[in-house]
């Protein structure tokens, strides 16, 4: 019995519309096959063209509508959701075959990724924090001494005294108790 030749790499983009559980419209569909091309194609790459799959997996559309659904949500156009799987796909593909692991079967294999990616591509630029001064008392400073020249070195200035007085008297004790104060020290 002869098995059947794979199909023409363009003949597969007819094939998800015919998979289960698909009621999409044609335009959704059409912007699926994008990223499923987009993943045979990374997969091609990175492997080589004998690891070419002969048609998508039977998850495959499901997961792609997913991710044209997730990105229209986020306000993403059909071209800027398939550009960044492509490009996320291509990424860790290449990182994936680089350390000898296995290409992925599925589309399902990046959800997570393909999902946190078109998060970070439509959420709005991080914004600097604006920069905090601390107050430091109730008078400003004097005219020529910076903020960081007032009141918090005085304070450490007066805690590292007292810690070093309180050393020093400890020291004390200890040598008199020891019977080797300095007052009672004989000079002789």
């Amino acid at each position: 019995m002869a098995s059947k030749p794979p199909p023409h790499p363009e003949a597969r983009s007819q094939r998800p519309d015919k998979q289960k559980g698909c009621a999409e419209s044609a335009g959704a569909t059409d912007s699926a096959t994008g990223v499923i091309a987009a993943f045979d194609e990374a997969r091609a790459a990175a492997w080589g063209p004998a690891q070419r799959r002969p048609w998508p997996a039977a998850t495959d559309l499901t997961a792609a509508v997913s991710a044209m659904a997730r990105g229209q949500g986020l306000g993403l156009t059909p071209d800027q959701t398939v550009g960044l799987c492509a490009g996320l796909f291509r990424q860790r593909m290449a990182a994936m075959q680089a350390k000898g692991q296995a290409p992925p079967q599925s589309l399902r294999f990046f959800e997570q990724a393909i999902a946190d990616t078109l998060a970070a591509a439509a959420a709005p630029p991080p914004v600097a924090p604006l920069p905090v001064t601390p107050l430091t008392g109730a008078n400003p400073p004097e005219a020529g001494v910076s903020r960081d020249d007032t009141r918090p070195d005085t304070r450490a200035d007066a805690r590292r005294t007292r810690r070093a007085a309180a050393a020093a008297d400890a020291d004390r004790d200890i040598l008199a108790a020891l019977g080797l104060a300095p007052d009672r020290v004989d000079a002789g």
